[in-house]
């Protein structure tokens, strides 16, 4: 485990999909500090390296040289500033990160200054924080328009849920009561402070309505109308229309599904997407890799071993038509997600993927 809760595996992924998400991402390599007198102290204090993530909001400034190697790095914080009978006071500090290893603390006081508190030089010389970019940054990170179509998917079926709430309750109509009639009216102020004639009553009892003296017909009644359930369709079509489009901008990171394609513009398409792809791979697996290397230095072992990351898409045995037809009938709606998938695993692909559990989870999410 990297930081005590979460497994490589797990932190790989979440740091992949934040990746995509904001651009970049950055992990602190760091150690507790140690008053172990010996490796077996060392060993039941569980003095070891650990890793956490730095949430971007913290990051005040980066550095960088030629080579694109950070050089410093300003991390925003908090520290406690004194304790009393109504809990902890804190105040802000910055820690600022060089490449050997240096790093100085500086702190705000009482008087609201920022002075330099400490400076620690720890004990492998080199940067601790490391960065994982995407290859090409850009204004709006990837998904950020199916993020933004969720957000509008959410509020309509939100007020699809409330909509169809009122279909069970009609509408109460009265036309023509007769308010003095059993003195069934009485006085009373509304919310806005006017006065106001209000009526209550059971069914059972009756109510009087003016009668026409020539016909004897009554001039007014009561009417209950039930709620057209017509919005729902329309709310669901556009749900379901959004759904549709978060899905295909997924796809797109693969493949850009269309038809009416070449066979050259399809394969070249395809060749991009899983470039894209094993592009993003190498890159996490270098991440990884670096992080590995500072936690070894960190624990005082040799550096062995190499984590890798899959960096092959393409299939040797999935001919290209055959891809994009899955894709493009995908895409059109023509096979669902269950059956994209188990096309896929035919020909050997997603064979960890558990269908029903996938299937289970976009239900949960509200993406099936």
């Amino acid at each position: 485990k990297l930081n005590g809760n979460q497994t490589l595996n797990e932190m790989a992924k979440g740091a992949f999909k934040e990746t995509l998400l904001t651009n970049v991402i950055y992990w602190l390599v760091w150690t507790p500090e140690n008053t172990a007198a010996n490796a077996k102290e060392e060993e039941e204090l569980g003095i070891r390296p650990y890793v956490e993530e730095i949430p971007l909001e913290r990051i005040i400034d980066v550095q960088k040289d030629e080579m694109g190697n950070i050089q410093m790095i300003i991390v925003a914080g908090s520290y406690n500033y004194e304790s009393g009978r109504y809990g902890v006071e804190t105040k802000p500090e910055y820690r600022i990160y060089f490449a050997d290893g240096e790093v100085e603390i500086w702190r705000e006081n009482a008087k609201g200054e920022v002075n330099l508190y400490d400076t620690v030089q720890l004990e492998v010389p080199e940067m601790p924080i490391v960065e994982l970019e995407c290859e090409e940054q850009t204004e709006n990170p990837a998904f950020v328009n199916e993020a933004n179509i969720q957000l509008q998917q959410y509020n309509i079926d939100n007020a699809r849920f409330s909509y169809n709430l009122k279909l069970a309750y009609p509408i109460v109509k009265t036309w023509g009561l007769l308010q003095n009639s059993r003195n069934i009216a009485r006085d009373s102020i509304d919310e806005e402070g006017n006065p106001v004639k209000v009526v209550e009553f059971q069914s059972s009892k009756g109510i009087d309505f003016p009668v026409n003296p020539e016909t004897g017909a009554k001039l007014g009644d009561i009417e209950l109308t039930e709620v057209s359930g017509g919005a729902d369709t329309v709310l669901k079509s556009t749900s379901d229309d959004m759904d549709q489009a978060i899905s295909d901008g997924f796809i797109q990171l693969v493949t850009n599904g269309s038809g009416n394609k070449t066979v050259a513009e399809a394969e070249n398409e395809r060749a991009r997407g899983e470039g894209t792809l094993s592009s993003a791979s190498q890159n996490l697996q270098n991440f990884l890799n670096d992080v590995h290397r500072l936690m070894c230095l960190y624990a005082g072992e040799q550096i062995a071993g190499e984590v890798i990351v899959n960096t092959e898409f393409a299939s040797d045995d999935l001919d290209q038509l055959e891809y994009n037809m899955l894709t493009d009938l995908y895409a059109e709606q023509i096979i669902d997600k269950r059956q994209l998938i188990e096309e896929l695993q035919k020909y050997g692909k997603l064979k960890t993927v558990e269908i029903d559990a996938l299937m289970d989870r976009l239900t949960a999410v509200g993406m099936q």
